[in-house]
């Protein structure tokens, strides 16, 4: 199994930095807990500053209920720790209100995606030699 830090991972790199999330993600409409779900689960960003008791290192996960039906049915979970909402546990993650900025050089990016593949696109994306920057600045004005 292939497993390396996320700042030598050129796939982490990219998700991090917003590139490769779907064309719908940065106009998202279900912000804020208006997707009709009775659940929203993700990653606790922040759960160190929140909850640090529960913070192991090895990440949490956030379910926010959003309907009475499934506060009943997780209420008697013994793995799920109630944190109030007073501790406000969206201080770290903004993204659950607001969606994402998309990257200037997406559409350069996959345009190289489609041509040399994965790594490369990203590595010209983020280069800074000067040809590169050149290349990309030609590609925003067309």
């Amino acid at each position: 199994m292939l497993s390396t830090i996320f700042p030598e991972n050129e796939y982490m790199q990219a998700f991090l930095a917003d590139f490769s999330l779907r064309p719908s993600c940065y106009a998202c409409p279900a912000k804020g807990g208006k997707s009709g779900s009775d659940l929203t689960i993700g990653d606790f960003w922040g759960i160190e500053k929140i909850a640090p008791e529960i913070d192991d290192d090895k990440g949490c996960s956030l379910v926010i209920v959003h309907t009475d039906k499934k506060v009943n049915r997780l209420s008697n979970n013994s793995i799920l720790s109630e944190i109030s909402l007073r501790q406000d546990p969206f201080k770290g993650n903004p993204n659950y209100y607001t969606s994402p900025y998309q990257p200037v050089n997406r559409a350069f990016f996959f345009s190289q995606f489609g041509k040399n593949g994965f790594c490369k696109a990203w590595k010209k994306t983020m280069s800074t030699k000067l040809q590169d920057r050149i290349l990309r600045k030609i590609y925003q004005l067309l």
